[in-house]
C-alpha cells in the first residue's frame, strides 16, 4: 500500500445560489480587478490515506464524497465535486 494524498473541489450546483459570490466578486472589482468577470466558491478537502495505486486512491476518494445514497464529504442534492489531483505523498 502507498499513501496518497488527494484534492477534492466541491462546489454548489449551477442552480443554486452562492450568496458569497457576487459581494466577493465585487470586492476584488474594488480592489482593483475590473477584469473578473466570474467567481464561484466553494469547499477544498485534502485527505491523505493508503491505497494500492492511483486508480484505487481515486476510487476510494469519490466514494468519500458519495456512495450510494450516502454522502459523506458534499451534499449531492445542491453540490458537485470533482477529484481535483492524485498524488503519492512524501
Amino acid at each position: 500500500m502507498n499513501k496518497f494524498k488527494v484534492t477534492i473541489h466541491a462546489f454548489n450546483k449551477a442552480a443554486v445560489l452562492n450568496p458569497a459570490e457576487n459581494p466577493t466578486k465585487a470586492g476584488l472589482t474594488r480592489l482593483g480587478f475590473p477584469t473578473v468577470s466570474k467567481l464561484r466558491m466553494g469547499k477544498c478537502f485534502i485527505v491523505e490515506f493508503e491505497a494500492a495505486d492511483q486508480t484505487d486512491a481515486t476510487r476510494q476518494a469519490e466514494k468519500m464524497c458519495v456512495d450510494g445514497s450516502t454522502f459523506y464529504l458534499i451534499n449531492p442534492v445542491v453540490e458537485t465535486f470533482e477529484i481535483a489531483k492524485v498524488v503519492e505523498a512524501i
